[in-house]
């Protein structure tokens, strides 16, 4: 293969991570900078790169990125300036920057034999690119290549899906490529027992992805497939350790699971309105700095935020809400999620606690309606009345008086006793009290 001399188009760190990718991978030469905002506006001192064959040419990039926010095209330099070659192509996820992918396309236009310079134009960085090949393999139609399914076609990430393509060719397949969103995924050269070629594959991302299979017969012709759409959602996590929040215990509200809007929270405008940072990863959910950390402010009604939580002691339960409100008619609800199910447990009221100021805070307490199951649960908080923040949420089991619990092993070698009072040895297992202190022996 010809070694290419590039032109990198962009100017202060756009171009940076492709320059450096360029210079030192194995089939390129950087030929110079094309500044699109300076009096520099040519390539400099460009080699030509030599078409052997008129053809309309497929492209692979060897990419790597953290994140999906890459953009970049290939475009062909002549008198009449840069040509388009191809359209704006998104760099995806590969989930670090040193684990490349091939990133497959194909150019708009035939490109004629002979001298080409071809530029390779980043519109916005923070990727890396290491190589770039080009083919010019004939399509032949009579390749027969389809994915028949992708299953399940809706999963989350980090879940699997598997995907099944079949191919009938007159000549020997030698290759198949399965592609999502034009990034290989991968190489396949035999069928299994059934005559499908057949790949489990594990998403890393949320989104929607276009699943495709390029089929390659002995003598270098190729076909596409038409795309199936797999659709990736987020997954919910709990934001602390992926751990639920043992109840009876605290709820910090800004400490709702991971996930998506509409899916673990939802918020009525995608910005952050807070005085904190404290999280990058719920779009629109207000942060605000009080009552010594960070609490959810700027609320507005029908706003909802949810927590996997863990009730270790089945029971009646009260609230403790450390909340505030510069203004009146401020308040929240409580429920349980289950499916489309959803159980009120507590409608709160939170005064105005100072005028035209959310900096003072207080404690509003009340029983929940129903009595809690033991076991994992999902606890929401809908805003019914908006102003409000809230720092946290203490829920007690009126039965025993337990507030928070602690989750680990025996601190000494005290005596532990069960919540009736029984001395218990160290293979007990549930809530125990020890120094005066409640804990779980697991």
């Amino acid at each position: 293969m010809k070694k290419i001399r590039a032109a990198v188009v962009g100017y202060g760190n756009i171009g940076k991570y492709a320059l450096e990718a360029l210079e030192t991978a194995p089939d390129f030469e950087v030929a110079g900078i094309v500044r699109r905002n300076g009096a520099e506006n040519k390539p400099a001192e460009l080699a030509p790169y030599d078409v052997e064959e008129e053809g309309t040419y497929t492209f692979e990039a060897d990419v790597s990125s953290t994140s999906s926010n890459g953009r970049f095209h290939l475009s062909e330099y002549s008198l009449d300036g840069l040509a388009f070659l191809t359209e704006y192509i998104s760099v995806p996820n590969t989930g670090s920057a040193t684990d490349f992918k091939t990133l497959r396309g194909q150019l708009q236009v035939p490109l004629t034999a002979g001298r080409h310079i071809i530029c390779l134009n980043v519109e916005q960085g923070g990727f890396y690119i290491k190589n770039l090949r080009f083919y010019n393999n004939e399509q032949d139609k009579n390749i027969k290549v389809t994915v028949n399914s992708v299953s399940p076609n809706s999963v989350g990430v980090g879940e699997k899906t598997t995907i099944t393509v079949t191919v009938t060719s007159e000549n020997p397949i030698t290759n198949v490529k399965i592609l999502a969103n034009d990034l290989v995924l991968t190489t396949l050269t035999e069928p299994n027992a059934d005559g499908q070629y057949v790949f489990e594959y594990e998403a890393l991302n949320k989104g929607s992805f276009y699943i495709s299979a390029i089929a390659t017969d002995s003598e270098g012709k190729e076909n596409k497939s038409p795309n199936k759409v797999l659709s990736v959602k987020a997954k919910r996590v709990p934001y602390m350790d992926s751990t639920p929040i043992a109840i009876p215990g605290t709820i910090e509200a800004e400490n709702f699971d991971k996930g998506t809007d509409g899916m673990t929270y939802h918020d009525s405008n995608s910005n952050n309105e807070g005085d904190s940072n404290y999280r990058t990863d719920s779009e629109g959910v207000d942060f605000v700095k009080g009552n010594g950390g960070v609490c959810i402010g700027y609320t507005a009604a029908d706003e909802w935020l949810e927590y996997s939580i863990d009730v270790k002691e089945a029971g009646d339960y009260y609230y403790e809400a450390t909340v505030s409100s510069g203004t009146t008619n401020s308040g929240f609800r409580m429920s349980l999620v289950k499916g489309s199910a959803i159980t009120t447990l507590a409608t709160v009221n939170v005064p105005q606690t100072a005028s035209n100021d959310w900096s003072k805070y207080q404690v509003v307490k009340g029983t929940l309606s129903r009595a809690l199951q033991e076991g994992q649960q999902i606890l929401r908080i809908t805003i019914t009345g908006a102003n409000c923040n809230i720092d946290k949420i203490k829920l007690i089991n009126t039965s025993t008086g337990i507030a928070d619990i602690t989750i680990d092993g025996p601190s000494s070698q005290e005596p532990q006793y069960n919540l009736s009072g029984q001395k218990v040895n160290a293979n007990y297992k549930g809530i125990v009290i020890q120094n005066g202190k409640k804990r779980i022996s697991k």
